[in-house]
């Protein structure tokens, strides 16, 4: 019982030892619990930061590569090879990202954390969710197919002739 315990403890004590009191979270350590959804949020904002460029780069790259699109389907490439050499594209744009994106995040991530846990009077002992680092791969490869899907219809369905039409 914390209240007989405690009752039997002031007894002992002499009157001119203070009263114990539980710690407390020092206030800076306190105010981390305010922010504690930022990385989520900022991982999610990056999520679709990355998405929209994947995109924005098949797009662009599909219409800037029109003519020779045009000058391999005139040579015999058939519609699903044209999807195919688009949707690899994608994944190597996404590989790229995957190999540069993975090891530079948890290096700024341990670095950022050291400087903030630094600040606050804490422990940096930054720990990396391994499972979720392991899950970004297979999504990602497969968000670059899903992304491909539309660029490469668009040129499944553009014409040779119109591709090699001088502008």
């Amino acid at each position: 019982d914390h209240a007989a315990a405690e009752a039997r403890l002031l007894e002992q004590l002499p009157d001119s030892l203070p009263i114990y009191a539980y710690p407390s979270k020092p206030g800076s350590v306190a105010n981390l619990a305010g922010v504690s959804s930022l990385p989520r949020v900022l991982a999610g904002f990056l999520v679709v930061v990355a998405l929209a460029a994947i995109g924005h780069a098949l797009v662009a790259g599909v219409l800037r590569r029109r003519r020779d699109l045009a000058i391999v389907r005139v040579l015999g490439f058939v519609r699903p090879q044209v999807a195919t050499t688009i949707t690899w594209q994608s994944l190597t744009l996404a590989a790229i990202g995957l190999v540069a994106g993975i090891p530079l995040g948890v290096a700024v991530g341990r670095l950022v954390w050291g400087v903030v846990a630094d600040g606050v009077g804490v422990l940096p002992s930054p720990v990396v969710p391994v499972a979720v680092v392991s899950a970004l791969v297979p999504v990602t490869l497969a968000a670059g197919v899903v992304f491909a899907l539309l660029p490469a219809r668009a040129a499944i369905h553009q014409r040779p002739a119109d591709g090699l039409r001088v502008e």
